[in-house]
């Protein structure tokens, strides 16, 4: 259970692991939530079936993958009031109600030497996920498209160079008749540090985010260790664009340096991140805490 000021959060999960193979696991969850983030209020719940390969600290693999299959049905409404003169069709200011079916599938392949803290190698990633979705009398079909790679390099002893690129794209569908929760976003953390959650790309007039169908992202940063402590510096950027083809257009910048204590298990993360030219639901600093280096 989640409860948190733009989350609210009841979810359900059987797993059951080495499923007819060592590190299989095939689940099944149901998940019942109430989101009011910067770009929509909804009332979603999402019914799912998985198998999965994935990594492990005992043993961290070359490849992973899954599939899954999912049922789902929301209630939501877009928070950004559009200008009537730009945007064809209606405002979409009121309640909507959506039925998805969605068919997800995903690969990785890592070269990295640690699952936590990689000092060396890369990883790259793909998902594909075909989804339909139906709103009263009318049905789209669409597909959200992410590929994403890191990659990391030591300098001597203490210092690492880490950089991270990703891009989505929404193809097959308008981007006002995809449901809000389903459209892609960009700020705040494992994104664009130092942003509102949602924060980066077109805004509507009252400033609220309006999502779109082309995502790209990028963040490096330099690492430096010393004993049990570190010490990192970072710069992410990243654009939204209606247009399902990633674009720079747009890009923002976040800032930022962070800390880190480093454990046998991983390392404990403190990032503080300013945004460049931020706008007026982004916060004058962010902080950040998590497991794991950020990507």
């Amino acid at each position: 259970a989640v409860l948190g000021t733009e989350e609210q959060r009841a979810r359900a999960e059987l797993l059951m692991g080495n499923w007819r193979q060592r590190d299989r696991t095939l689940g099944f969850s149901a998940d019942l939530a109430n989101l009011t983030p910067a770009a929509y209020n909804a009332q979603t719940l999402a019914l799912v079936a998985e198998i999965e390969r994935t990594s492990t600290p005992i043993w961290q693999k070359r490849w992973t993958w899954a599939v899954a299959f999912g049922l789902g049905a929301s209630r939501e409404q877009q928070r950004g009031v559009l200008d009537p003169r730009n945007t064809p069709g209606p405002l979409f200011d009121f309640r909507r109600n959506f039925l998805f079916v969605t068919l997800p599938a995903r690969i990785g392949y890592d070269r990295s030497n640690d699952l936590l803290d990689p000092v060396s190698g890369f990883r790259l990633g793909l998902e594909v996920n075909p989804e339909a979705s139906r709103e009263g009398s009318n049905v789209e079909t669409y597909a959200r498209l992410f590929a994403e790679g890191t990659a990391y390099h030591g300098v001597g002893d203490k210092v690492v160079l880490a950089g991270r690129l990703r891009f989505g794209s929404i193809v097959g569908a308008d981007l006002f008749a995809i449901a809000p929760t389903r459209r892609l976003y960009a700020g705040g953390g494992g994104s664009v540090r130092g942003f509102d959650y949602q924060g980066v790309g077109e805004k509507a007039l009252n400033g609220r985010p309006i999502g779109g169908r082309g995502l790209f992202e990028a963040s490096t940063e330099v690492r430096y260790r010393f004993g049990q402590f570190g010490v990192v510096g970072f710069v992410d950027a990243g654009s939204v664009n209606a247009d399902p083809v990633p674009s720079l257009n747009g890009t923002r910048f976040g800032v930022g340096v962070g800390g880190r204590y480093y454990t046998s298990f991983g390392p404990i993360r403190i990032d503080v991140a300013r945004a460049i030219d931020k706008g007026p639901l982004d916060p004058k600093f962010a902080l950040y805490i998590s497991i794991g280096q950020a990507f």
